[in-house]
């Protein structure tokens, strides 16, 4: 009554308390006086002995004077008035001298677990009375019977406990109860059982609950092997402990009392005896978040806070750290209170699996994803499976052989920049840390198939030709040695040049020289093993990178000489130094691939005669046919005469590459790149997902990623890229060249032409390399390539390009035609201090003064007519500077830097 009234309770009320507690208080004191005369260890010493109890005949004349026993009154004497006790068992055997028996060993472990059972209920009776004398969604005592514990609960049976709760705070009583003892209350059913037309016992539906530690506690090791690493983990103890505790709500139309507001109550009857500690410490980790908390985390995650943040601004709360003061003062911890990164990840992966999701099944949830995207102009390539009369179970296992896609953006960036196309499949890889390619498609597919690569190929060039009206075929395209990519390539694009990547090649041709026979060098030392693996190895790889055809045909030749009879040798002449060769398999770790492959590659060598395990012949003898032969049959899969044999050596041979505009590409580092990108930061180095978990992570976080990069380098915003970093070094080193030999930018370059340009090398003046410009698509013009040995491996701006841009008051742009960037970094002029004169290269000039008079009469006629619609935009100040610049240049080759600093200084805005 106090507790509900508050400050507010009235006189009456806190009279009745006292009496009430003054009654318990004597109560108690009468049965601490027994207590005390009863020693409980003889007592049950002698039950476990079941020593011989005298006759009641005997009992009855012994008269004992408890006249020295304080606190016990005329209720504890007989009605006789002899003052004789009324006799029980457990008190007879205390209070007659019995000899002391010692217990075994046995008797005195079941006596401590008795104990302990005993102090663990007192601890739980309490724990759970101050749970439920404290909350506020208990309104009222259960039954008339039983023996009241307050106004609000009522004992019907020792250990049963029942009350009444507000039917629509039921569930929210239950979760934080459940958070209070530190033992979670699970039901047993989703949703409360209906009774229908005939209640019973005038409930209209019950629900049952078990406590989360019934059942019988499995045996575990304490510590297991698990994991990628294997590594020895510690288990967590079993949280069964066989209790017996347990809730029944029985929901009721029935209103207690006339001043009820609600309709429907819910009766609880509450067995609380739990036979393990809920106080305990061990039991913490075992507790679940509490919704409260799950909601509140959750909210600050859909604002876009990271785990990390969240976890600090939980630490950061004020109420926590109370509640942590009280912890430390004796109160019990719960649950919320240690909220740790996996819980939050926990919480996350929850939310994103409602995301993702779009059905129960599996596969038809991918299949709705596709449905999806197909409605917001994406590209998509799916089996759709119709088929009439056919089960919806087994629809559901159809779909999902193979889901391709491709967003509006990805299109627009393969049209304008897919000029070279990496194909690969995904697989572990270390990845190189390079510029990164933009992915513009995706396919997944169950099993590796060249009819599927083929047909989304075809469906990816007709999707571009309805939606953008264009035919689209790259000019390169590079992979590594699959015959299944290499033969879809051949026949969608037949016009494109295959690369293959150097560093597969190299890697096929360290798997042959790491075994002995294959250089005849069983039963040498180890280091002239060594020494001779990295001669063959260095001599390998000089064939592979040399840039001229001549040179690198001679170094073929040497190379056969000195190996000639060598196992190696004739494994190199069959697949890769003959002008045509059979595609071979030796390449990257796929293992999807391979398995295809190889199952070719029986096929074609049973049929040749060289199926019997001969590592020599690999795939087969060269075979002969023309480039329209290649066809696939029904299952996807070669047949002898499909299989590509015109395996050239401009596939793999770097000199063959040579005076083309895609000469610096020598691996596949860019897709390699992307795949590790995808495997470590948006998949996190999970690789097991599901295929609707996929296809959200690359439309919701790959492509939206990539967009904005795009729209970041587009507006130059940001860290600056790869590209941009290389151009910004490229400018540095050129000035710090020019003011080291004091000389100007001009005096570099040497004009051969309008669109060629001659710059002397930075270390010898006698060689000078090709700078070409484009004026195609831009009047100012574009740098398109050098010459340079550095422009040629990496595709970059070097320095030759960078002097050119220096020289240029409005330098070119430099645009690298395999860059998927809209627009690299152009430096702005006014960042780069400039101590020397930079007149204009030839060619570019009068382009410059066209634009620059154009800008000029937008000016005069703005201040003539006062016209408000006159193209101006803004380009006053930077028009009349370019202007005064450019003449300035023509009539004072000198002072310019003096100049450009007082532009800085003054507006020219008036």
């Amino acid at each position: 009554e106090i507790y509900e009234g508050g400050a507010l309770a009235t006189d009456e009320a806190r009279a009745r308390a006292e009496v009430r507690l003054q009654e318990l208080l004597e109560v108690a004191h009468k049965q601490l006086a027994v207590l005390k005369a009863v020693d409980f260890e003889e007592l049950r010493s002698l039950e476990d002995q079941q020593t011989e109890i005298p006759d009641n005949e005997a009992l009855a004349e012994e008269t004992i004077n408890f006249s020295s026993v304080p606190g016990l009154d005329e209720d504890f004497i007989d009605e006789e008035g002899d003052k004789r006790l009324h006799w029980e068992e457990p008190l007879y055997n205390v209070l007659f001298d019995i000899p002391e028996v010692k217990l075994t060993a046995e008797q005195q472990t079941q006596v401590f677990i008795d104990e302990v059972a005993e102090n663990v209920a007192i601890g739980n009776k309490k724990v759970i009375f101050d749970s439920l004398l404290s909350n506020f969604a208990i309104h009222d005592a259960g039954d008339a019977v039983g023996r009241a514990m307050n106004d609000r609960l009522q004992e019907r049976t020792p250990g049963v406990l029942s009350f009444w709760v507000q039917d629509d705070m039921f569930e929210l009583w239950l979760e934080e109860h459940s958070t209070f003892i530190g033992t979670k209350l699970l039901p047993d059913a989703a949703k409360p059982r209906l009774y229908g037309n005939k209640p019973k016992h005038g409930a209209i539906a019950s629900w049952s609950f078990r406590c989360s530690c019934k059942g019988s506690p499995e045996i575990i090791p304490p510590e297991f092997k698990g994991g990628k690493s294997g590594k020895k983990r510690n288990r967590q103890p079993s949280k069964k402990q066989g209790c017996k505790a347990s809730l029944t709500a029985y929901i009721k139309a029935i209103i207690p009392g006339e001043d009820t507001p609600r309709k429907r109550q819910t009766l609880v009857q509450y067995t609380y005896a739990h036979n393990h500690d809920l106080g305990a410490e061990d039991y913490l980790r075992q507790q679940r978040v509490s919704k409260q908390m799950k909601r509140r985390i959750g909210i600050m995650l859909l604002r876009g806070m990271s785990i990390q943040m969240v976890l600090q601004r939980l630490g950061m709360d004020a109420r926590r750290c109370r509640r942590y003061a009280l912890i430390v003062k004796g109160e019990r911890p719960i649950r919320d209170d240690f909220i740790t990164y996996v819980d939050i990840g926990d919480i996350l992966r929850t939310m994103m699996n409602k995301e993702d999701r779009r059905d129960t099944w599996d596969n038809l949830s991918a299949f709705k994803w596709m449905q999806e995207l197909e409605s917001e102009e994406y590209f998509t390539f799916y089996d759709t499976c119709d088929m009439p009369n056919v089960e919806e179970n087994e629809i559901v296992d159809k779909h999902g052989e193979y889901h391709g896609f491709a967003s509006k953006w990805q299109m627009c960036q393969l049209l304008e920049y897919g000029e070279t196309l990496f194909i690969d499949c995904t697989h572990k890889i270390y990845g190189l840390k390079t510029q990164a390619g933009v992915p513009v498609a995706f396919l997944m597919m169950r099993k590796l198939k060249a009819s599927t690569i083929i047909d989304w190929l075809e469906s990816l060039k007709e999707h571009i030709r309805n939606k953008f009206q264009k035919d689209y075929s790259p000019s390169v395209v590079v992979m590594d040695m699959g015959g299944t990519e290499c033969s879809a390539v051949k026949i969608v694009f037949p016009e494109a040049r295959i690369f293959y990547c150097a560093f597969h090649v190299l890697q096929a041709w360290q798997r042959k020289l790491k075994k002995d026979e294959n250089l005849g060098l069983a039963g040498t030392d180890p280091e002239t093993k060594q020494a001779t693996k990295q001669k063959v190895q260095k001599e390998l790889r000089a064939i592979v990178y040399e840039k001229d055809i001549a040179e690198a045909l001679r170094k073929v030749d040497a190379f056969k000489r000195d190996w000639e009879g060598k196992p190696l040798l004739k494994y190199l002449e069959n697949y890769y130094f003959k002008a045509k060769a059979r595609i071979g398999d030796d390449r990257d770790n796929n293992a999807a691939e391979d398995a295809v492959n190889d199952e070719v590659s029986d096929e074609v060598n049973d049929e040749d005669g060289h199926g019997d395990g001969n590592e020599d012949s690999e795939r087969g003898d060269e075979t002969d046919g023309d480039d329209n032969s290649d066809s696939i049959n029904d299952n996807g899969q070669y047949s002898k005469k499909n299989v590509d044999a015109r395996y050239k050596r401009d596939r793999w041979m770097i000199c063959y590459r040579q005076g083309t505009e895609y000469e610096h590409i020598n691996i596949d580092d860019l897709i390699g790149e992307w795949h590790r990108t995808l495997r470590m930061h948006f998949f996190r180095d999970k690789l097991q997902r599901r295929a609707d978990e996929v296809i959200y992570i690359l439309t919701n976080d790959v492509v939206t990623f990539f967009e904005q990069k795009d729209v970041n380098a587009a507006n130059n915003v940001g860290t600056s890229s790869p590209a941009q970093k290389q151009v910004e070094t490229a400018l540095k080193k050129a000035m710090e060249c020019a003011k080291l030999k004091r000389r100007t930018f001009v005096s570099f370059l040497h004009a051969q032409s309008r669109t060629v340009v001659l710059v002397e090398s930075f270390e010898r003046p006698d060689i000078r390399y090709e700078v070409h410009l484009d004026f195609s698509r831009n009047s100012a013009g574009e740098i398109s390539n050098c010459s340079c040995p550095v422009f040629s491996n990496e595709g970059e701006c070097c320095e030759h390009i960078a002097m050119v841009m220096l020289a240029n008051d409005r330098y070119p742009v430099f645009k690298r035609r395999s860059d998927w960037e809209p627009s690299l970094c152009e430096p702005q002029r006014d960042e780069l201090t400039n101590d020397i004169d930079a007149p204009v290269v030839e060619g570019s000039a009068t382009p410059k003064m066209d634009h620059l008079i154009s800008q000029v009469e937008d000016i005069i006629q703005y201040f003539t007519t006062r016209d408000p619609n006159t193209p101006f935009s803004g380009l006053m100040e930077k028009g009349i500077q370019d202007f005064h610049l450019l003449i300035r240049k023509h009539d004072h080759p000198r002072g310019i830097r003096e100049r450009q600093q007082n532009y800085k200084k003054i507006k020219l805005t008036k």
